[in-house]
């Protein structure tokens, strides 16, 4: 496992990142707190992270983001499978409820979220969407 912390600048504020094998798990304000967000994931158990043997193995249409994102280019997309994951962030007081397009994104989804210390998931479920260009314009 690689982890990184690396500051990066967004509208002229300074923000510190940690990245997992080179994905975003955090953004932090200071890079003391960065620094303690990668030693706490460097903390972790070997396997922590690694995809529970129970974990249950949901449908997607899409297996790859790049898939996804090559047939909402065509404008339509009719119904396709997707997980959607309910979420409550407790720093903020706030519950979230979002789809996951492709299996490839609920993997990192996961794994990103079992890094966030202060988001519980409440719900993981099945559903079906559709894509229409016109209904974003």
């Amino acid at each position: 496992m690689n982890i990184q912390v690396r500051k990066a600048t967004v509208n002229n504020i300074d923000e510190w990142r940690v990245y997992v094998d080179g994905e975003i798990v955090a953004r932090c304000p200071q890079e003391d707190w960065a620094e303690r967000v990668a030693e706490w994931i460097k903390a972790l158990p070997i396997g922590y992270l690694e995809k529970d043997s129970d974990e249950k193995d949901y449908n997607f249409t899409f297996e790859t983001e790049a898939d996804y994102e090559k047939a909402k280019s065509s404008g339509y997309i009719t119904t396709f499978d997707v997980v959607r994951i309910k979420i409550k962030d407790i720093v903020a007081e706030r519950t979230i409820d979002y789809p996951i397009h492709s299996r490839e994104q609920y993997s990192k989804e996961l794994r990103k979220l079992t890094l966030l210390p202060q988001i519980q998931v409440l719900d993981i479920y099945q559903d079906k969407l559709y894509y229409d260009i016109e209904e974003y314009d």
